[in-house]
């Protein structure tokens, strides 16, 4: 498996293993059950259960169940406490009960929730909130040309505290060893608040991360904030479609500290949806200095390729940046909440977005060299629309600098992202997703290609076509297996990709044909219902460049919950990191 990801491999071999031991409970209560009808809430109990029996685990590890128990602690109540809208001795909504439940649902380490309201009296209810958890180990591995190169391990949800931790370690060959770290708890200060610290010695560059924020994960809440720091540095790779790949080094920096507030009901969307007002402001500040040396990152070690023009002025074209902004945040959101089932988890419950949301930065430099001075604008827009059968989202992330005077635009980075969901029985589901991706005049040595394995092609892996401007296109039709469902959840896929790169304004950029694959794919999931999927792919492709392609096998595991949300490597890697994105995030 050339460059693939193997995460959370170990959760889903235990998983199999423990197959064959009872379910976990169901989160449905008794039937009597209401709606919150604003009658005062006596009493909140949080029960959460694992998502596999302790004893039948022990018994597959040959370890002793009081130490498996301490090792799959389920969340604590706290933790939980942090998500919900509602509070004892104050009236129950329906609304803020739904709330309540969705963002339960949302959590990486949850499964399933349900929130319940249980009859307690004249005008009075008790509140029971039970949650199944995702398995918490994850363990993955890197394979490079059939060798193991890296390592990692951790869990996702540390003795039920809502802390990720995972450790990770690479094998250098000819360079130095690497490792890694990453921790994040949410629940931060019992409310729906997160942190996060990252660190990872590369074998060429390394990184620091840390970010803190509290999102505006529904309506309900009045304010949102967010402060991130990054500082990172390696060897950007540039694709050349006859000569070897070559690598300039490049460091990076950004910051940002900014705060927005609800300011109330600006209307009626179509008459059925609330539309929500956004104001806040900004500080942030983003850097990029790239080295004049060119080098070939080869299985050897560093090399200095031989000489050639375009490669002496490579390094010209990304002159050192840095400045500082203040910044006005404003948007509209008019979104209402319908839980489907089976749209990108296997069976799980997920909540998507019926409506709109959109929000807007913009801010001039307050510090900047000489000559430097712009206004950075960026634009976060999401839409969605259907039902639980058939639903159609998109979401739109772009980013540019206006420079003084109006002379140009520089720094543009734009994705966009279209999924269309429709469930044509209970059992099969068809799934059509559109990525597209431009950069223009990025201070940063950054290309498009087929190789991403999220906006590019199965099998095309050693493709050296890059480019500006990419457009991918990936159809699914997926049935569910009737194995082990009362356990988990199996599946089988069949997908097509086209797609077409453009030569843009990137260093060695071309314009291709059409390229295609058609692949094949088993996919389970772990406890039934749950949201972290395990997929293994098998993608064939149809009209590679000459000894460019292959069968390409890849073993990767993703969560639903953040399909539409995420970009590209490649693309990512190209955006300032001055617009906090999670700010707004659900």
């Amino acid at each position: 498996m050339r460059g693939a990801s193997v995460a959370a491999l170990g959760a889903c071999l235990l998983a199999a293993a423990v197959g064959a031991q009872d379910p976990p409970p169901p989160i449905e209560v008794e039937a009597s059950t209401r709606r919150c009808d604003a009658d005062t809430i006596s009493t909140i109990t949080i029960h959460a259960f694992p998502p596999s029996g302790i004893e039948a685990a022990a018994r597959v590890l040959d370890a002793e169940p009081a130490t498996l128990r301490r090792l799959l602690t389920t969340t604590r109540a706290q933790v939980l406490h942090s998500y919900l809208r509602l509070s004892e001795g104050a009236p129950c909504t329906e609304r803020a009960r739904q709330e309540s439940e969705r963002l339960l649902r949302s959590l990486r380490f949850v499964a399933s929730a349900a929130v319940r309201a249980l009859p307690d009296g004249p005008g009075r209810v008790r509140i029971a909130v039970l949650v199944v958890d995702e398995f918490p180990w994850v363990v993955g591995a890197r394979a490079r040309d059939g060798t193991l190169i890296g390592l990692s391990g951790g869990t996702g949800n540390l003795l039920g505290r809502g802390i990720t931790m995972v450790l990770g370690a690479t094998r250098g060959l000819a360079y130095r060893d690497g490792v890694s770290l990453l921790v994040s708890q949410v629940g931060l200060f019992r409310r729906p608040a997160f942190v996060t610290l990252s660190g990872e010695r590369l074998p060429l560059g390394g990184s620091l991360g840390f970010e803190m924020a509290e999102p505006f994960v529904s309506d309900l809440k009045r304010h949102a904030w967010h402060f991130g720091a990054q500082d990172a540095s390696g060897y950007a790779p540039l694709l050349r479609p006859a000569d070897p790949d070559v690598a300039l080094v490049a460091r990076r920096f950004a910051l940002d500290a900014g705060y927005v507030r609800r300011i109330g009901l600006l209307g009626r969307f179509r008459g059925r949806r609330d539309i929500v007002g956004l104001v806040g402001a900004a500080a942030i500040g983003e850097g990029v200095r790239t080295s004049d040396r060119v080098v070939i990152v080869s299985d050897s070690g560093l090399v200095t390729p031989p000489g050639d023009p375009t490669l002496d002025s490579l390094s010209a074209r990304y002159p050192a940046f840095a400045a500082s902004r203040l910044a006005l945040v404003g948007g509209v959101r008019a979104l209402r909440f319908t839980t489907v089932r089976g749209f990108d988890g296997l069976r799980a419950e997920q909540d998507v977005g019926q409506g709109m949301q959109v929000v807007a930065l913009a801010g001039p430099t307050v510090v900047a060299a000489r000559d430097q001075r712009d206004i950075f604008v960026a634009l976060d827009a999401y839409g969605g629309r259907g039902d639980a059968r058939v639903f159609t989202m998109a979401h739109l992330l772009a980013e540019a600098r206006a420079l003084r005077g109006g002379r140009r635009w520089e720094g543009g980075v734009a994705s966009a992202r279209v999924v269309h969901y429709r469930a044509l029985t209970v059992d099969h589901l068809r799934l059509v997703r559109i990525d597209g991706a431009i950069l223009a005049r990025v201070r940063f040595p950054v290309q498009l290609t087929m190789r991403d394995a999220q906006g590019g092609i199965g099998g095309l892996v050693r493709s050296p076509a890059a480019g500006g401007q990419r457009l991918t296109v990936h159809v699914e039709d997926r049935w569910l297996l009737p194995w082990w469902r009362d356990r988990g959840d199996a599946a089988v896929a069949v997908f097509g990709d086209v797609g077409r790169l453009w030569r843009g304004d990137v260093p060695f950029g071309a314009t291709s044909p059409v390229r295609g694959a058609l692949g094949l794919s088993l996919l389970a999931a772990y406890p039934s219902r749950g949201h972290r999927a395990y997929r293994l792919d098998l993608a064939v492709p149809l009209n590679p460049e000459p000894g460019r392609g292959g069968l390409q096998l890849r073993l990767s595991a993703s969560d639903g919950r953040r399909a539409l949300w995420g970009d590209p490597g490649d693309v990512a890697r190209a955006r300032s990191g001055a617009f906090p994105v999670s700010l707004f995030r659900w």
